[in-house]
C-alpha cells in the first residue's frame, strides 16, 4: 500500500472510485466504453480499468501496471479518500 501512496497520478487519468458493491463495474464499463467510442474492443474490462489495489498480484505490480497502461490511464479503487494516493488527494482539494 505505500507505493500507492506515492503512485504518480498523470493529468490524464481516470479514476472510478467507489465502495464495494455499489455499481463500480458498471460505472468502469461506461468509462471504457465513453473513451473508446463505444467500442469495447480486445482488452476485458479488468486489463481497461484495473483495481489499482490488486495491482500487486494481478498485473505484476504496481510499476508493470504503470509501464503498460499508456498516456491514457483508467484506474478503479475501492480504498477510502484518507488511503488513496497523495496525487489524487491534491487534484481533488
Amino acid at each position: 500500500m505505500d507505493a500507492l501512496k506515492d503512485f504518480r497520478v498523470g493529468v490524464q487519468d481516470t479514476f472510478v472510485v467507489a465502495y464495494p458493491k455499489s455499481g463500480t463495474t458498471w460505472m468502469e464499463q461506461i468509462v471504457h466504453l465513453l473513451a473508446s467510442n463505444g467500442e469495447q474492443g480486445e482488452k476485458v474490462l479488468s486489463e481497461a480499468v484495473p483495481w489499482l489495489e490488486g495491482a500487486a498480484t494481478r498485473y505484476g505490480g504496481l510499476d508493470n501496471l504503470i509501464v503498460n497502461s499508456g498516456d491514457r490511464r483508467y484506474f478503479h479503487s475501492h480504498l477510502p479518500y484518507e488511503k488513496n494516493c497523495r496525487k489524487m488527494k491534491q487534484l481533488l482539494s
